[in-house]
C-alpha cells in the first residue's frame, strides 16, 4: 500500500503529504526483513523527526515520531529489572 503511495506522490500529493510518504515507506517497505527491523524503525523514527522538524505545528506527525521513538525502546524483558539504569 506504502509502495503505491510512493509511486502517486510525485503527481498526486502536496509537499507534506510526501513528506509522510516518504517517513512511512521507510518503516513499511516492500519485502519485510526481520533482520533488519532495527534498521528500518531507526530510519523510520529519524524520517519522521524531519517531518516534525519541517512541520513543528503537525499533531499527526508529532505522535506518529513518537511513536517511532518508542519502537527504538529496548522490548519488555530486554532490561534487567534489578538494574534498571543499565
Amino acid at each position: 500500500m506504502v509502495q503505491k503511495a510512493v509511486s502517486l506522490a510525485g503527481t498526486h500529493a502536496n509537499e507534506k503529504e510526501r513528506a509522510f510518504i516518504q517517513a512511512m515507506a521507510k518503516r513499511y517497505v516492500a519485502v519485510f526483513d526481520p533482520a533488519g527491523a532495527r534498521a528500518q524503525d531507526a530510519a523510520y523514527a529519524q524520517a519522521m523527526k524531519r517531518v516534525v522538524e519541517r512541520y513543528p505545528d503537525d499533531l499527526d506527525a508529532a505522535t506518529l515520531y513518537a511513536e517511532a521513538a518508542f519502537l527504538l525502546l529496548p522490548r519488555p524483558g530486554a532490561l534487567d529489572i534489578r538494574e534498571p539504569n543499565v
